[in-house]
């Protein structure tokens, strides 16, 4: 009867480990996922700021070409 007790602590013991290791690797996942769309949205914020100075420029020039 003692053993049985030992041995369910052993297997909770376990997959709790397996839960946490589990949780942290979805954790980790998750934190790397975020740094990635943020890494995204940099990028695709400095396109749109390259692409309106871009046009803003191209404007500029048309004007002074038509002038």
């Amino acid at each position: 009867m003692i053993r049985m007790m030992m041995m369910m602590m052993m297997m909770m013991m376990i997959m709790m480990m397996m839960m946490m290791m589990m949780m942290m690797m979805k954790m980790i996942r998750m934190m790397r996922m975020i740094r990635m769309m943020m890494i995204r949205m940099k990028m695709m914020m400095m396109i749109r700021i390259m692409l309106i100075l871009m046009m803003m420029n191209g404007t500029e020039i048309l004007s002074g070409t038509e002038g």
